[in-house]
């Protein structure tokens, strides 16, 4: 047993009791817990995380653990913290049956700081940017979109209060924090493409589902052939169309773009696409893009977010063809 581990973590009392607490739900039936090798993670998280192998009964397994340990994050209304994703994998993901990280429990604490979830861990996964298959970006874009329909029903069934709503406030910030930064309008043309994006963004707040929020490949985990999307405490509610510009910004060249939308599509739509789907998509680019530099709005004059620009450019010509 050594836990060389360079992140806050509980100490093996501590994570011995944890565990066991999860599993002793039946008084007559305890389970017996031994825990045999604690692991850091070998991806970046921004919470304290740690891979847990034990012997449940017999049985060997591995947990996922990840650990608030008072490090909030909670970003003007996404990136919500370690309670809610444990609603989302209580409240979405079980009841619909997608395919996904088992939640085995931990402690969704509502303030934050001594909140923590055990999931299964996917042992051999890697994270969807480094699998080498031609079809792990169209297979994460299939789920998502399937993922989306069955959301959308749950959604106007149940409402989910827990949820953040999209409104055109909240999608508006991020162009409108650029705007006061870049006060000398030193990208006088990105004027327009926020008044056009102004002009739609009200399809990114109407016919919601439930979105992940944080797309990301890195937050995809593809394991012989089958996709695991991790880390929700981003999700919310809005327009599906903002995780596939979430999943297809960036590196990808245009093929596998294409591939991407043609299988969120034909998942999410079997019966037919609906006509607004491009042009709530090329709006939804639009918002992802303005987010990723809004956050931070120095990040418009650094180069290594010129990829960043041209994309918002693409976007907006999109957007402006459809008009």
């Amino acid at each position: 047993m050594t836990p060389s581990l360079a992140v806050q973590v509980p100490t093996l009392p501590d994570l011995t009791t944890r565990i066991t607490a999860l599993f002793n739900r039946d008084p007559a039936h305890p389970a017996r817990i031994e825990i045999v090798k604690r692991e850091q993670n070998g991806y970046g998280s921004t919470f304290a995380t740690e891979i847990v192998s034990l012997v449940r009964d017999g049985r060997q397994e591995k947990l996922f653990l990840k650990y608030e340990n008072g490090r909030q994050e909670r970003s003007d209304g996404h990136r919500r913290g370690i309670a809610h994703e444990v609603a989302v994998y209580e409240q979405v993901l079980e009841p619909l049956r997608m395919n996904a990280p088992k939640l085995y429990g931990g402690c969704a604490d509502d303030s934050g700081p001594n909140s923590w979830i055990a999931l299964e861990y996917i042992d051999g996964g890697i994270q969807l940017q480094e699998a080498w298959e031609p079809e792990a970006m169209p297979a994460a874009a299939a789920w998502i979109g399937k993922f989306h329909a069955r959301a959308q029903r749950l959604l106007g069934a149940n409402e989910l209060p827990f949820l953040p709503r999209y409104d055109s406030q909240y999608v508006l910030r991020w162009p409108q924090a650029i705007s006061r930064y870049d006060q000398e309008c030193r990208f006088p043309w990105l004027r327009e493409v926020f008044a056009r994006l102004t002009a739609f963004v009200h399809l990114l707040c109407t016919d919601r589902t439930v979105i992940h929020g944080e797309y990301y490949p890195v937050n995809v985990v593809f394991h012989e052939g089958s996709t695991y999307p991790v880390d929700w405490q981003s999700a919310a509610a809005a327009a599906g169309e903002i995780d596939l510009a979430i999943l297809t910004s960036g590196k990808w060249n245009a093929a596998i773009v294409a591939e991407c939308e043609q299988a969120y599509c034909a998942a999410r739509w079997p019966g037919g696409v609906p006509k607004s789907f491009p042009r709530t998509l090329a709006v939804a680019r639009l918002y992802w893009l303005t987010r990723l530099i809004g956050e931070d709005p120095e990040r418009l004059h650094l180069p290594a977010y010129e990829r960043c620009l041209h994309e918002i450019r693409a976007a907006d010509a999109s957007l402006k063809s459809l008009e």
